[in-house]
Parts: C-alpha cells; sequence; structure tokens
C-alpha cells in the first residue's frame, strides 16, 4: 500500500492530544464545529438508522466517530487502529460518551477480518497512502453487497494548496498526506463497481489552517457554523476543506 506514516508517527499524534479527549466530545455532539456539523447534515440524509446496522470505523484512532455513530444512529460500532495511543484515547472517548463498542488493535493491511459490515468508513485515511486504490478496495472487501463505503479525506489541492504552502513553514502535511482530487476518489470507488456513487465538497476553509490563535480559531469557526446554520453556503469543490464520497457495494 506504500504508506507515508508508520506506527511511530500516529502514536505520537495521539499522545498529544490524549488530553483532549473530553473536549472532543463536548464539541461533535453539542455540534459546536463547522466542519462537524456539514457532516452530520448529509449523514442525515443518506445513512439508515437503527441497531440492526453493523459500521467498523477504519483508522479509528482518537475515535471521535465512535460514539457519534452509536448515539445518533444506534449502530453496533467496531473501530480498528494500529496506533496503540490512538485506541487508547478511542477506548475512553467511548467510555466518556457512555456508549459500548468494539475496538481492535491491528492493521487492517495485516489482519484478516472475516466479518462483514453494512457500512465501512474512514475518515482522514485513504490519504497517507501512495496506492489509492489498493488502500479502497482492502476497506471495500469489508462491506456487505448492498452495505456503503464512506470515505472523507481533506482537500489539498488547488486553494488549500496554496494557502497551506503560504502559510505554513513546515511541508510535513505533504510529506504524510497524498493530495487526493475528486476526480481520483470516484475513479477508484468506479473501479470498485461501486453504484449510486456520492460525492460532496465539505464545509469551507478549516480555522486551524489559517491561524494559530485557538481563540481566534473558534471566533471564526463560529462564524462558519453561524453562517452554514443561516443556509449561506461557502462551500465547492475548490475551496471545501474535505471531500466525502459515498457508494453502494451491488
Amino acid at each position: 500500500m506504500d504508506p507515508l506514516t508508520n506506527e511511530t508517527y500516529w502514536n505520537q499524534k495521539w499522545h498529544d492530544v490524549s488530553t483532549s479527549a473530553t473536549g472532543w466530545i463536548r464539541r461533535l455532539f453539542r455540534g459546536r464545529t463547522y466542519i462537524d456539523s456539514c457532516i452530520h447534515k448529509i449523514f442525515l440524509t443518506i445513512l439508515p438508522q437503527g441497531p440492526d446496522y453493523k459500521l467498523i470505523e477504519v483508522g479509528c484512532g482518537g475515535g471521535k466517530w465512535i460514539p457519534y455513530f452509536c448515539q445518533e444512529f444506534g449502530y453496533c460500532v467496531t473501530g480498528i487502529d494500529f496506533s496503540t495511543e490512538g485506541m487508547l484515547l478511542a477506548q475512553k472517548n467511548a467510555d466518556l460518551a457512555n456508549v459500548k463498542a468494539t475496538f481492535i488493535l491491528a492493521n487492517i493491511f495485516d489482519s484478516d477480518l472475516k466479518e462483514k459490515y453494512d457500512i465501512v468508513f474512514s475518515d482522514g485515511f485513504i490519504e497517507h497512502f501512495r496506492d489509492l486504490g489498493a488502500t479502497l478496495s482492502k476497506i471495500a472487501d469489508l462491506v456487505n453487497p448492498g452495505g456503503l463505503l464512506i470515505t472523507t479525506v481533506p482537500n489539498l489541492t488547488g486553494f488549500h494548496k496554496k494557502l497551506l504552502c503560504w502559510l505554513r513553514k513546515d511541508q510535513e502535511i505533504f510529506e504524510s498526506h497524498l493530495a487526493v482530487t475528486k476526480n481520483q476518489l470516484v475513479e477508484c470507488y468506479e473501479t470498485l463497481g461501486l453504484q449510486e456513487i456520492k460525492f460532496f465538497p465539505i464545509g469551507s476553509i478549516v480555522p486551524k489552517v489559517i491561524v494559530m490563535s485557538r481563540l481566534l480559531r473558534r471566533f471564526l469557526d463560529s462564524v462558519l457554523y453561524f453562517l452554514s446554520f443561516l443556509k449561506i453556503g461557502l462551500e465547492g469543490e475548490n475551496i471545501s476543506s474535505n471531500y466525502l464520497i459515498i457508494g453502494r457495494k451491488p
């Protein structure tokens, strides 16, 4: 799969944010982050509800989505990740939200999971591998016939790429992330034979990308959330901070 990161990289990343677990839960369920509110609105239109559905999040380190899917949709949720620090934080977030979920500490590419799922979700995962097609193919193997494959990636192309190059002195983000385009995502989904493919640009400029002050970040996040509440759209393929794509396995 030719990964751009390794276990040490992610253990350090999750260790650095481990004290933010309660904040993640609070912001996510109270709808205070702009990007989460955008994703939530899309999920309400495309996802079924009920305890009969099984969902797995691939690359679930941190686990911020695990409580969300349990509480918002009532799913039987599983998370898999190879980062020890990430899984510890994921379990902590599940405990704080008082939800029950299954956690698998393993590398998805080295594991031999037999179980299939109605929904397979990954958020900010596939862009850490150079071979998108092979990565998505492995993930798609976990989907039940008739099930959904949902993938989100950050938009590191066009306007956002220029913005990052201008504002960030370090280029680490481009060393650990592949800049994935809409056409690449759609082509991979079509190659896998997925049907009913839908693509969504999500949100607008990510506040943490354009400013370093935490207070100003929160202010801009609140402004963007308020504008979305007023249905003043700032989304688009070029300006949106993230992409989401969904397809159904025949």
